[in-house]
C-alpha cells in the first residue's frame, strides 16, 4: 500500500484510507462516578484518554478472511496513527464490534466487502 499507514495489526498494514479511520480518546469511569441526593455530580476516573480505534473500509474476500482471523485472535499486536505525534503507536487491542456484508459480488476473483470494526484498549500496564 503507497501513502500513509493509518493501522497495522500483527506487523501487516491494514489498507485503510484516511477517511475509513477514526481515533478516539475516551476515559475510564468507576461505577462509583455518579450524583448525590444534594445533587453534587462526582467522577471517580479510572483512566484517562484511552485510545479507541474505529474502522470501515471495503475489501476483497482475501482480506475479509484476514481480518476475521485477526478477530478471533484475541489481544492483537498493532499500531495506529496518532496524528498528536504524528506517529504510529505500538499497542495492544481486540476486535471488536466486527460486522461485513457484501458490496459487490461480480467481480472475478469474488465479492467485494464492505466491513467495518472496533479495536479496544487492552494495555495491562496503567
Amino acid at each position: 500500500m503507497t501513502g500513509m499507514t493509518f493501522l497495522k495489526i500483527s506487523g501487516e498494514e491494514i489498507p485503510v484510507k484516511r477517511d475509513d479511520y477514526s481515533l478516539a480518546y475516551p476515559d475510564i469511569e468507576a461505577s462509583s462516578t455518579g450524583q448525590t441526593e444534594a445533587g453534587t455530580k462526582h467522577v471517580d476516573l479510572i483512566r484517562e484518554g484511552v485510545p479507541e480505534v474505529s474502522v470501515t473500509l471495503t475489501v476483497t474476500r482475501t482480506w475479509l478472511q484476514k481480518l476475521r482471523l485477526f478477530k478471533r485472535a484475541g489481544v492483537l499486536d498493532c499500531e495506529y496513527y496518532d496524528a498528536g505525534s504524528g506517529a504510529l503507536i505500538p499497542w495492544k487491542a481486540r476486535m471488536v464490534d466486527f460486522s461485513s456484508k457484501v458490496n459487490d459480488s461480480s467481480k472475478a476473483d469474488g465479492a467485494v466487502w464492505d466491513v467495518s470494526f472496533k479495536l479496544e484498549d487492552m494495555e495491562t500496564d496503567v
